[in-house]
């Protein structure tokens, strides 16, 4: 698989091969995408904190249980208590209550779905031999060399890890997220429009994948 691969100020580009990259076999087109549609489901899923709560109608112990006026004679509609849904302040009919939205899945099927995921992101990755903008934190720098290699909005960048200038010079940038190699996911690939990673942090993501 080709890609380009940027200097560490984006000014020059050359093209680099890489090997190992994962690619989507013709043959088997399908291999590895049900894991990924099964992982970010799951992955969604546990985001939820699953807190929504309403009342019952047994819950609504601040509200008498009476019936609220006789049942006949009165010209109106019948009514019992005043924790009936339809009323205001009433209970909830069938409403949410606390509960777990955690799916569990297996390593097996992580691995997969983020080598599908390397192959589908792979058009919107690029190499940069490393990220570096000096002793001193400069916002100025790093945006500007992010801005020569892409310009499609939302940005992640990745490496093996990241000396302080450069993360304190990120962290001012709009729509720029910074990841690391060990932690990337495969939401994260397919959430981003446009991914710069460094040649430390690709060797990272690769060896995660070997088997």
């Amino acid at each position: 698989m080709k890609f380009k691969l940027y200097t560490s100020d984006a000014s020059k580009s050359s093209e680099v091969e890489i090997k190992n990259f994962p690619v989507i076999d013709s043959k088997d087109a399908e291999k590895g995408a049900r894991a990924l549609k099964q992982y970010l489901i799951a992955y969604m899923a546990n985001q939820r904190q699953g807190n929504a709560s309403t009342m019952s109608r047994n819950q609504k112990l601040s509200t008498p249980g009476k019936k609220w006026y006789a049942q006949k004679g009165t010209g109106r509609s019948r009514h019992g208590d005043r924790t009936a849904p339809q009323l205001k302040g009433g209970a909830v009919a069938f409403g949410p209550h606390p509960r777990k939205y955690t799916q569990k899945i297996n390593a097996q099927a992580k691995t997969m779905a983020l080598v599908r995921a390397l192959a589908e992101a792979a058009p919107k990755i690029s190499l940069i031999e490393k990220f570096d903008v000096g002793s001193k934190p400069a916002t100025k720098t790093l945006s500007a060399t992010l801005r020569k290699i892409s310009d499609k909005g939302a940005l992640l960048i990745v490496d093996d890890s990241y000396q302080s200038p450069v993360l304190l010079s990120a962290r001012n940038i709009a729509r720029l997220d910074v990841g690391q190699a060990s932690q990337l996911n495969a939401f994260d690939l397919v959430r981003y429009p446009s991914i710069v990673v460094s040649l430390k942090g690709l060797e990272k993501i690769l060896s995660r994948i070997q088997p």
